[in-house]
């Protein structure tokens, strides 16, 4: 970033640093996603979760062909 330059000036001009890029796409009409969490970050020990939900339990699975199967 420019040292100059305001944040915000940094941010529209896409001079933003890796550190501050936002997790949320801020284009118009684009729906809020909330946290974005890289799923090598969830399946780093393991390739299958259980999430808990409501009082029941989800099976997050990571398969050989690197697509995600979420059952009950």
């Amino acid at each position: 970033m420019n040292p100059r330059m305001s944040r915000a000036a940094a941010q529209r001009s896409g001079d933003t640093p890796a550190d501050q890029t936002p997790a949320a796409d801020t284009r118009a009409g684009a729906l809020p996603i909330g946290p974005v969490i890289d799923s090598r970050t969830l399946f780093c020990f393991s390739r299958v979760l259980t999430i808990e939900h409501g009082g029941e339990r989800y099976a997050l699975r990571l398969t050989r062909a690197n697509k995600l199967i979420l059952t009950k």
